[in-house]
């Protein structure tokens, strides 16, 4: 009983966004510290993750893919994450 009332308020609770986020690949990675995404050029604010390639799927968390403002961009295939700008 508990186990299902755990799993009702989980899917309750959890955010709906992560569900219905859009996904990206990432078409390239040049110099470990910029990703191209739907052709956007984005600037990760360190280095890269030695795990993020070209051909990666991803999210954008806390931003819009064409904003060029700080975003955080998930790499689902990697699983890393990043702070990025627009170049």
């Amino acid at each position: 009983m508990k186990l299902k009332t755990f799993l009702v308020l989980f899917v309750i609770l959890f955010p709906v966004s992560i569900f219905s986020s859009t996904t990206y690949i990432i078409d390239a990675v040049t110099n470990d510290d910029k990703v191209v995404i739907d052709g956007n050029v984005y600037e990760a604010e360190t280095i890269l993750p030695i795990s993020v390639n070209a051909g990666d799927e991803v999210i954008f968390v806390n931003g819009y893919k064409d904003a060029c403002a700080t975003i955080e961009i998930v790499d689902l295939t990697a699983n890393e994450s990043f702070m990025a700008f627009c170049d």
